[in-house]
């Protein structure tokens, strides 16, 4: 839900803060009060300038083909307009990034926009396949510290467990507060719990059209880190800091990490027969065309859902993060899709993803390959895997189509990229070269010689 520009001064909204998510997942914005905004609005394409190295820029560095010169116009989407309820007097509004002047083709659009590339991908997709609609939600994963240096966790309770919420407590604060703002917000939270590892949660959001849920996913997550990083009264060493980065061993002793699964359900209009699938009656021919087009590109959407190298310490066998292989099983926690649902309400988990990715493109890699699924009219070939794929001889893994495996470190998943020619025509050349050369000087800012610095760098940012 969000509010109507009529809305903000009768809620007494006295700043509003526009909101970009760039190529590496960091939440940006500019804050403009509310007069200065409605002068905003008055404009023919109401926004702000920003340098086109906006969305090259790593810390202080600049990816190469980005540079000084050049300006976008970010123009605002009165649409994404929200009250932002843990900076009262504040509301919030997102935008597209467009060319301040248009090009010789009279074109504004901006190919590296994480938001139009998404927007893009879903209309392609409306537009080649329709009628065909596409929702998807999202599990947060994060891990509560009370300090980054020294790392400590508010507790070391495991999955589900009362006492990692107990009544009163500062965790407990934080997260009501956080279920109670997002209600503020129009975003439906279904249910917080405790997660696996030390100091973990998990958030899970209802299913959206794919833009709505990324646009609520942001709001989301930039509500769980203003709340948690909100002191209050306490001493400073007792704030909460609420790092989504997928930390793993590095920081908990726990393997399994912080991810950011996606679930991804199609429908059609048009009747779409079932597939012969036992472990799934009623699995539509478009779902499974989809199912087989995300397993096929996988390994290389990875450089776009796993961007960092932290993200490989997930992307191991036997600690439930979905396995190594490009499979997918009937609730089979394991694979890398898990299929869910029953007929009629079938949706597909992505588990390679986590929250070091920008989602805009992260989905629109997703769903791009599902797309190609379709236009290519694939066949399910892949079959329902019960069992962890690494615990399978190599015949049977032929056996049941297995025949990839996803990326082990971030310079394979780029690779793979590189070599998937199909999903870059999907989404742009232009885009695909942006994206590898931001990557790259990601990890090279990211890394330093002492691997605590390092790992704080990694918390402090994501």
């Amino acid at each position: 839900m969000s509010l109507s520009v009529a809305d903000l001064e009768l809620l007494g909204i006295r700043y509003v803060r526009i909101i970009w998510v760039d190529l590496i997942n960091w939440t940006r914005m500019r804050v403009v009060p509310l007069a200065a905004f409605y002068k905003l609005l008055q404009r023919k394409r109401p926004g702000v300038r920003l340098t086109e190295a906006s969305l090259g820029l790593v810390f202080l560095n600049v990816a190469e083909g980005f540079g000084s010169t050049g300006e976008y116009l970010y123009v605002l989407d009165p649409a994404t307009i929200r009250l932002c309820p843990y900076a009262p007097g504040h509301a919030s509004v997102m935008g597209w990034f467009q060319k301040a002047v248009p090009g010789p083709d009279t074109s504004l659009t901006v190919p590296l926009c994480p938001r139009g590339l998404l927007q893009r991908v879903v209309a392609q997709a409306q537009q080649s396949i329709r009628p065909v609609t596409f929702r998807m939600g999202f599990e947060i994963e994060v891990i509560y510290l009370n300090s980054v240096i020294p790392m400590v966790t508010p507790n070391d309770y495991s999955w589900s467990l009362t006492k990692a919420t107990p009544a009163g407590s500062k965790i407990s604060e934080a997260l009501e507060e956080t279920a109670n703002a997002l209600r503020e917000m129009g975003i439906e939270l279904e249910m917080y719990h405790g997660e696996a590892a030390p100091g973990q949660y998990e958030l899970v959001l209802a299913h959206l059209p794919p833009l709505e849920a990324v646009d609520a996913l942001v709001a989301a997550r930039e509500t769980i880190w203003q709340i948690a990083s909100d002191s209050g009264s306490e001493a400073s060493q007792q704030q909460l800091q609420v790092p989504a980065c997928p930390l793993g061993t590095h920081l908990t002793g726990f393997a399994g990490g912080s991810g950011l699964h996606v679930h991804i359900s199609v429908a059609s209009q048009n009747p779409s027969p079932p597939v012969d699938l036992p472990s799934a009656p009623g699995f539509t021919q478009m779902e499974a065309m989809v199912l087989q087009g995300i397993l096929d590109h996988l390994p290389a959407v990875c450089a776009i859902s796993l961007p960092t190298e932290a993200s490989y310490a997930r992307m191991t066998d036997g600690i439930w993060s979905g396995g190594t292989y490009a499979t997918w099983g009937r609730e089979n926690r394991e694979s890398a899709v898990r299929l869910c649902g029953e007929e009629g309400g079938y949706h597909l988990e992505i588990r390679a993803n986590d929250g070091t990715a920008c989602p805009y493109t992260a989905m629109a890699a997703l769903l791009s390959a599902g797309v190609i699924g379709v236009l290519d009219r694939k066949k399910l070939v892949t079959k329902n895997c019960e069992l962890s794929a690494h615990l399978l001889t190599e015949e049977e893994r032929r056996a049941l189509g297995i025949t990839r495996r996803l990326p082990l470190t971030l310079e394979e998943a780029r690779q793979n990229l590189v070599n998937d020619g199909r999903l870059i025509r999907e989404l742009g050349q232009e885009f695909v070269k942006a994206h590898l050369a931001v990557n790259k000087t990601l990890q090279e800012s990211l890394w330093d010689e002492d691997p605590a610095i390092a790992l704080t760098r990694l918390v402090d940012h994501y």
